[in-house]
C-alpha cells in the first residue's frame, strides 16, 4: 500500500472533515501548528476524542466528539511542558 502525502491545508481539512472544530480564522496559524507539531502526533492526541469504527470491507472510519483544533494543541503542548519539567527535576534530584 503506497502512502500518498497531502498537503498541510488538506490536513486540516481532513481534521475538519471527520468533526473536529477547526477555527477557520486562524486558518495560517492553524496551518503553522501542523507543519511545527505534525499531523500524526496531532492524531494521537485527539484520539481520546474519537470513535473509530471498522466497515465489514476493512476500511477505518474516524468521528471526533466535541474537540477542537486548538484544545488538541494545548493538551500537546500541555503534555511537551510537563515532560520538560519532570525531565528538569530529574535532573536536579540526580
Amino acid at each position: 500500500m503506497n502512502a500518498e502525502s497531502i498537503s498541510f491545508e488538506k490536513q486540516l481539512d481532513l481534521f475538519s472533515e471527520r468533526g473536529m472544530k477547526v477555527n477557520r480564522e486562524n486558518k495560517e496559524k492553524n496551518i503553522g501548528k501542523l507543519k511545527t507539531i505534525g499531523y500524526y502526533r496531532l492524531k494521537e492526541f485527539a484520539k481520546a476524542y474519537s470513535d473509530i469504527t471498522q466497515s465489514e470491507t476493512g476500511e477505518i472510519s474516524i468521528k471526533y466528539n466535541n474537540i477542537s483544533f486548538d484544545n488538541i494543541v494545548g493538551r500537546y503542548y500541555q503534555d511537551k511542558n510537563l515532560r520538560m519539567f519532570l525531565l528538569h527535576a530529574i535532573e536536579k534530584i540526580e
